[in-house]
């Protein structure tokens, strides 16, 4: 079909499937569809890895609650107080922290959210997790058919936000690439963890700690573990 009729020319952008005949024009319906990602498919802006949610607005929420492992939290909110100092010292840039308590929902539609915390401790991971194709209880986490102790292991995630499925939601991250790479050359700067990551972490004699990736991967193009 010319672009002049594609989605009855009631939409700004056009988009096309590709079928065993070729690429064909969605119609207005199917468009619109697209545009919700209501069946969650990976496409410009929204196919990971975790990185990519820092490529457009996006705003942290740090949980105030009570933790359902206090562990768990304290790695959380180090890795928020990390992605904070590095982004500052290396990309010249504040990003911006709010609670749960104080976080405004109207940021919904235009912004990724990345959020620190356990679903004790952070309302907004409460709302979400049991859209999220894992399963958290206080004790365990359980990713792609692996439990995972929740006091000694930390989740982190990116996936389309369920509260918005247009925009990302990130879980205990920011950037994936720390202080060492920043400090050796651009050629450093790549991602590290893919869509989906279970570290094991200690705490160390400075008050920080030490991670090591037990599983990591990438979630297929329906945003579903691949096979």
């Amino acid at each position: 079909l010319p672009l002049s009729s594609a989605a009855d020319q009631l939409l700004p952008d056009v988009y096309y499937k590709k079928t065993d005949e070729g690429w064909a024009t969605l119609d207005y319906e199917t468009s619109r569809s697209f545009e919700k990602n209501t069946k969650l498919h990976k496409r410009h802006n929204l196919q990971g890895p975790i990185d990519d949610a820092f490529m457009e607005k996006f705003i942290c929420v740090k949980g105030t609650g009570k933790p359902w492992s206090q562990a768990n939290h304290d790695w959380a909110m180090w890795t928020l107080k990390r992605f904070d100092g590095e982004f500052s010292k290396w990309l010249r840039g504040q990003i911006p922290i709010v609670a749960d308590t104080n976080f405004d929902r109207e940021l919904l539609k235009s912004s990724n959210l990345v959020l620190f915390g356990d679903p004790g401790s952070n309302k907004l991971i409460q709302e979400i997790v049991g859209k999220l194709p894992i399963e958290w209880t206080a004790e365990s986490i359980t990713v792609n058919g692996k439990t995972y102790d929740a006091n000694k292991h930390g989740l982190s995630l990116i996936y389309p936000n369920p509260l918005n499925p247009r925009k990302y939601v990130v879980i205990n991250s920011g950037h994936t690439m720390h202080t060492a790479d920043f400090k050796n050359s651009n050629s450093w700067l790549f991602p590290r963890l893919g869509d989906i990551a279970v570290q094991k972490f200690q705490q160390d004699a400075s008050a920080g700690y030490k991670e090591s990736i037990e599983w990591a991967g990438i979630f297929d193009g329906k945003w579903k573990f691949e096979k």
